[in-house]
């Protein structure tokens, strides 16, 4: 107590304010009777691989918000671990789905494997198994930076996980330390994998193993690693007794009707299905569907058959309110004053009575009447609240005027933290702050970037109803408050993008993973509000940018925006990017309705991912006018935009334009890799191929430092293709990786390019047949040509190399047939392919604007199937 709190008669130290969990005795023990019922049965290794069997590992709570779904969940599981002893380890894991780092499967997995970590001291079949994964997913993060900078762990838990991974992985790699190293691992740890004695042991051991280490699509692998999780805490059962149960909260956040398979449910549902040695309790609003005709379509493992409890009933319980024996017991025992219960007999019916059972009510007003009595009032019965919006008016009207505000500033979003309350309320001191934070209508989740938050059911109704306070916000003035706390959102997220340095948070994987949050909270909050967010389309293309696109399944509907045209278009289109069935001709026909061009900060977003999708199918013009649209929008976008512009300039024969116009001054990784990157293309189309492999390479080191997969598949395979002409030796070494990567990631054009540079490394290296079979393989994708480097320009060379004129001649017929060049200007792959066939009729190697002399370029390209004629003449 304070000083001044002393004086003036407040009698803190003689309140006693106990957090109690109500009885709610017949659920408890139904949840411990299921999380036993699983921890006793039998789970053999046949078990674990049966995967047509009938899962009985989950159990489903359901019932309105504020119900105490989340406190019984907690409740049973603090009851279950502590019955442990020394013959029997009981650990939980917990993941609340409100908190939107955790819209990362990833995080998932891993807080379930580090809640398992202490009961054993090896965990191979999983660590191998995720080291692969990390490691091709996330090239140039070391794991080990991912799991030491991981705060949604404990630090005793990361240390303990860190130490169990380097154990497994350094035994594998000989000590060469893929745990702390990032890049240029993938293939070698793979390899060794392979070759290992423990993987081969665990191959003959547990076949699923196999077959996820082999998977090439790391994002595949990552929804069965959970398999192998579960093998690994049976080995440990063998050596001792290890009871897990995992809690799924607020499991509504992802229950979205319009997903389908790889979504963050289906994954979820996974890991239930997959690790029939944990017992797992999910607490929603919504009923789990997993066992309905809806979850079959949309879930991996889902219907009847798979969930049978779910069908039945047996693994669901709907919660309801408290009866008023046990309400009457928490509002009496909860409370003492001078040593007896603090509310009197009247109080409580009254409270009681007005809750209607809702232990959300009953425990806010519990803490009202506490700072009254604090504050040296008795509050009669004639002041209880009788209805929940009224209990929260007085609230909102008996805090502190502080406090009050920081209430609000509380509501703005979903997740605050500290320096958002400061934001919102810059009167208030540092005693205010803290003693707001430790109030118990505060959620605190300590190890995440925004730790605290309010129950939605208290946010909505301080954003409903302060209005009836005295002293409320003003419409504007909330307005005001969210656009600030939305703006903070931002400039947090968007440090990614600052030039010359990462931030202060961290690592830029980490910023970029903070950049999802940020996106999702902000995109809630425009739609919360009604207010703008004129950064929410940077942050969306940041997410693209990174390769997070399936965050986007959490964004509010399109409905949402209701009156809101640039919204509802920005969210329309987030909506089709986070599906990954379409292909790239689909995701361009179901964007190209969405695209306004107008110079709006959201219209800009879908400017930007349209340009993208367009680029693919090779419609240029229409990329173009999309780049072109983002000349005036935010930093990131306009440098994306000028990048694309350059791009295009390139497409329509303009060497010299693009090479005068590539944006250079930032030193952000990320914009230096894309602007060395275009140089290099600029280079490339100019035929300076050994000086276009510098700036790739240049470009790569970049990517690596920007901890970008996206950027380093690119850039890799760029540079594959440039050596192909400079250096073969070196695009046949570099080609596995670059595919793995590209291949991992989807970038379809990546892995025909990658096929190109071997076509052109084996001609130069005199294999004819190796390098006809590559090129054959690089035109089979059905991908536009010009956006691989042109495989039919390449069978003009082989053909002139090999002096096959007929040859020569149905392959130029092949590139032209049916082509129209959109601009007057060919493009450089259409002339050099013209000049190499001797049909400057079909495209004028003179109207391209080269950088340097016309006489200059031609010499060069011609002494290209020149040289190579010689190589093949001699073989």
């Amino acid at each position: 107590m304070s000083i001044d709190d002393f004086f003036i008669g407040r009698f803190e130290n003689e309140v006693n304010r106990k957090v109690l969990f109500a009885d709610r005795e017949q659920e408890r023990l139904f949840l411990l009777g299921r999380i036993r019922s699983c921890s006793d049965t039998a789970t053999p290794q046949q078990v674990l691989m049966d995967y047509q069997r009938p899962a009985l590992n989950i159990s489903a709570v359901t019932g309105q918000g504020g119900i105490g779904k989340s406190a019984l969940l907690k409740a049973a599981a603090r009851e279950f671990v502590a019955q442990e002893s020394e013959k029997v380890s009981r650990v939980h894991a917990y993941v609340d789905f409100s908190d939107f780092e955790n819209h990362n499967f990833e995080i998932v997995l891993m807080r379930m494997r580090a809640a398992l970590a202490k009961t054993g001291k090896k965990w191979p079949a999983f660590d191998l198994a995720f080291g692969d994964y990390w490691a091709r997913k996330h090239p140039g993060v070391p794991l080990a930076r991912f799991l030491d900078g991981a705060r949604f762990l404990g630090e005793e838990q990361r240390q303990i996980v860190i130490d169990q991974f380097t154990t497994v992985l350094d035994s594998v790699l000989g000590g060469f330390g893929v745990i702390s190293s990032g890049y240029r691992l993938a293939n070698l740890l793979r390899k060794r994998i392979q070759e290992s004695q423990i993987a081969k042991r665990l191959r003959n051991e547990y076949p699923p193993f196999g077959v996820v280490i082999d998977e090439p699509d790391p994002d595949r692998m990552l929804g069965y690693l959970a398999a192998l999780l579960a093998y690994d805490l049976q080995q440990v059962k063998t050596r001792r007794r290890v009871e897990a149960v995992c809690l799924l909260d607020t499991f509504e956040y992802i229950q979205q009707p319009n997903q389908g398979r790889g979504s963050l449910e289906d994954l979820t549902s996974r890991l239930v299905y997959l690790m029939p040695n944990v017992a797992f309790i999910s607490a929603s609003r919504l009923p789990l569907a997993w066992h309905t005709a809806a979850g079959s379509a949309k879930l991996t493992y889902g219907g009847a058959d798979r969930w049978p409890e779910l069908a039945t009933g047996g693994g669901h319980l709907q919660l309801g309110g408290l009866d008023a024996v046990s309400a009457e017991s928490l509002l009496r025992d909860s409370l003492e004053f001078q040593g007896r219960p603090a509310m009197p007999t009247l109080v409580r019916e009254r409270i009681i009575h007005g809750a209607n059972g809702l232990p959300l009510h009953l425990e806010l007003s519990i803490n009202w009447y506490r700072d009254l009595l604090v504050r040296g009032a008795t509050p009669s019965a004639a002041q209880v609240a009788t209805t929940f919006p009224e209990l929260v008016f007085r609230i909102l009207r008996d805090l502190p005027d502080e406090e009050r505000d920081l209430l609000r500033g509380a509501a703005l979003l979903e997740t605050f933290n500290e320096e958002l309350l400061k934001l919102a309320v810059p009167r208030a001191r540092g005693h205010h702050f803290k003693r707001f934070v430790e109030r118990s209508f505060v959620n605190r989740t300590p190890n995440s970037w925004l730790p605290y938050s309010l129950h939605d059911n208290l946010r909505r109704a301080v954003l409903e109803h302060d209005q009836l306070t005295e002293d409320a916000w003003t419409t504007e003035e909330w307005a005001a408050q969210a656009e600030r706390a939305i703006a903070w959102l931002e400039e947090s997220a968007l440090e990614v993008w600052g030039d010359g340095r990462l931030t202060s948070h961290g690592d830029l994987g980490e910023t970029s993973r903070r950049a999802v949050a940020a996106t999702l909270l902000a995109a809630k909050a425009t739609v919360d509000h009604g207010v703008d967010s004129p950064g929410l389309g940077e942050l969306a293309f940041t997410v693209t940018q990174f390769g997070y696109h399936r965050a986007f399944e959490s964004m509010p509907a399109p409905e949402a925006a209701a009156g809101r045209p640039s919204l509802k278009r920005m969210l329309t289109v987030s909506e089709i990017l986070s599906n990954p069935e379409l292909t790239g001709p689909e995701c361009y026909e179901a964007i190209k309705p969405h695209v306004t061009l107008q110079d709006n900060p959201l219209d800009h977003f879908v400017a930007s991912a349209y340009a993208a999708v367009a680029e693919v199918i090779g419609d240029y013009p229409s990329a173009e006018k999309a780049y072109q649209s983002l000349t005036n929008s935010r930093p990131a976008l306009a440098y994306y935009g000028a990048l694309g512009l350059v791009g295009n300039a390139l497409r329509s024969g303009r060497l010299a334009t693009a090479l005068n116009t590539v944006p250079t001054t930032s030193e952000h990784p990320l914009r230096r890799t894309a602007a060395l990157d275009v140089q290099g293309h600029i280079h490339l189309q100019g035929g300076e191929h050994a000086k276009a492999a510098d700036f790739f390479e240049a470009a790569l080191q970049q990517a690596r430092a920007g901890a970008s997969p996206i950027w380093a598949a690119r850039t890799m395979r760029h540079l594959a293709i440039a050596c192909s002409f400079a250096a073969p030796d070196r695009t046949l070494a570099l080609v596995p990786q670059a595919r793995d990567l590209n291949e991992s990631l989807e970038e379809h054009i990546g892995v025909a390019q990658c096929d190109q540079a071997l076509a052109v490394a084996w001609a130069w290296k005199g294999d004819r047949e190796r390098a006809y079979a590559e090129l054959r393989r690089a035109q089979s994708y059905g991908i536009d040509p010009i956006s691989i480097g042109h495989p039919g320009m390449i069978e003009v060379l082989f053909a002139r190399a090999a002096g096959n004129d007929e040859a020569v001649t149905q392959a130029v017929e092949g590139v032209f047939r049916g082509r129209r060049s959109p601009t007057s200007r060919p493009h450089v792959w259409l002339a050099v392919t013209a000049l190499w066939a001797d049909r400057l009729d079909l495209a004028d190697f003179d109207r391209v604007e080269w950088y340097d002399s016309t006489d200059a370029a031609r010499a060069r390209w011609l002494d290209v199937p020149e040289r190579l004629a010689r190589i093949w003449n001699d073989t």
